[in-house]
């Protein structure tokens, strides 16, 4: 079961859907100024345990430099950063720090479109996997730190705001396959067109950004 928990912070709002779909899903989206983030608190559905993924949408809104990486999500605690991820300031590749090793995935944002990534956590290797295509595989595993905060569009609420748009962001307790999750990309995880996600009961959390919520799986935390 889901339970909702209230943004209180960011513009939401629409952004166009993504060119490459001929589709009639639209994800919901949040838009970011450069303001302060989106703040959810300490959550157990936030924390990296096992097999992993991480998707969302996400569009770069800034055209010059501005001066640092702007963050899309970041999840942190007392014992360091179990995942931040980042748009590189050049629009040119995907960053990720997993306590203190980063890793770097070139990809171009400068269109300012709307791209679907997934960070797919497997046994001991970190895919990244952009508009359906596996860009960059890594050695390296998301941090097992239980979080007293998770920030969406930036490092702690006010540091390297992020300026563009962030959408429909799902965390999973498994490593989805790149097959699974293209053929979710666009539609509902709950659809009546593709039928329910076949791994439906290891959804840890769903944005609902056009209700301004964030769903959260009441369920224990996966062993």
């Amino acid at each position: 079961m889901l339970k909702h928990t209230l943004l209180a912070t960011a513009m939401i709002g629409l952004c166009s859907a993504p060119a490459f779909a001929e589709t009639s899903y639209r994800p919901d989206v949040a838009n970011f100024d450069g303001g302060d983030g989106i703040a959810l608190g300490a959550d157990p559905a936030f924390d990296p345990i096992g097999t992993n993924t991480i998707e969302f949408w996400v569009a770069a809104g800034w055209s010059s430099d501005p001066g640092y990486d702007p963050v899309i999500l970041s999840n942190t605690g007392a014992n360091g950063t179990a995942y931040l991820v980042s748009i590189l300031r050049d629009r040119d590749g995907l960053g990720i720090l997993a306590g203190e090793t980063e890793i770097y995935t070139a990809f171009d944002f400068s269109d300012g479109r709307l791209s679907h990534v997934a960070i797919v956590e497997g046994e001991g290797s970190l895919s990244v996997i952009i508009n359906g295509q596996v860009r960059s595989v890594h050695q390296v595993d998301l941090q097992e730190l239980a979080g007293t905060e998770l920030f969406i569009g930036s490092a702690d609420g006010q540091t390297a705001p992020f300026i563009g748009a962030i959408g429909q962001l799902r965390i999973w307790r498994e490593a989805l396959s790149r097959e699974t999750l293209g053929a979710f990309i666009m539609a509902d995880v709950l659809s009546p067109t593709k039928g329910d996600h076949p791994l439906i009961d290891a959804l840890s959390v769903m944005s609902d950004f056009d209700d301004r919520t964030v769903l959260i799986a009441d369920a224990p935390a996966k062993s």
